[in-house]
């Protein structure tokens, strides 16, 4: 990315508005395209201090390289890198663009996308959640993409799920589940047989 003289501060301005005036340079840069590899991209605290214009034009920069040449540029790791910023920022309008993303790429983008999405709270993005964890093509992607459906699910279907997988567990795990009772946990917890009967994915959720 190379910084050429402009006109956006002809005359001195004050800090803030100095930085904000930065920022929406950045985005626009960005939304045409522009990487720069070597520059630490901004942390999840300094989005989160952000005036709200300055966010929003920083989620506007991050959707403009979602499709188009700017996504073309990209290599594999620099979309995955893309996609998980989003699920950083929460950027719900970009929800719709990574449904469409998914098995377009590798494993990993579709891990990101599932990541991002759970975080973008989007309740019509479940049912596709909930393919994703049917068809991954990894159990890494699986698990997340059912991570991403239980943070997006309705609360009826998420407590069907979780009945039904509490079906599963030994009969004196249950029962102390049942029971609510930490001392029945305790106890269960030095006998590492009934831990390990458990499988990973159940343990995950």
């Amino acid at each position: 990315m190379e910084w050429r003289e402009s006109t956006r501060t002809p005359q001195p301005v004050e800090l803030l508005e100095a930085e904000t005036l930065f920022a929406l340079a950045v985005v626009d840069r960005m939304a045409q395209g522009f990487v720069d590899p070597a520059t630490a991209l901004v942390s999840q605290a300094e989005v989160i201090a952000a005036p709200p214009a300055v966010r929003r034009a920083l989620d506007d920069g991050l959707l403009a390289r979602l499709t188009g040449e700017a996504w073309e540029r990209l290599s594999q790791s620099g979309r995955n890198r893309l996609v998980w910023r989003i699920g950083e920022h929460r950027v719900a309008d970009a929800v719709p663009i990574l449904i469409e993303l998914l098995e377009r790429g590798d494993a990993m983008q579709d891990y990101c996308v599932a990541w991002a999405v759970g975080r973008c709270g989007d309740p019509g993005a479940a049912v596709a959640m909930r393919e994703l964890h049917v068809r991954g093509r990894s159990d890494a992607v699986k698990r997340i993409a059912l991570h991403a459906w239980l943070q997006l699910a309705p609360a009826l279907a998420i407590k069907k799920h979780a009945d039904a997988l509490i079906a599963t567990w030994p009969p004196a795990l249950r029962a102390a589940w049942s029971a609510q009772d930490p001392a029945q946990f305790e106890q269960l917890h030095a006998h590492h047989d009934v831990w390990r009967a458990l499988s990973l994915s159940t343990w995950l959720e």
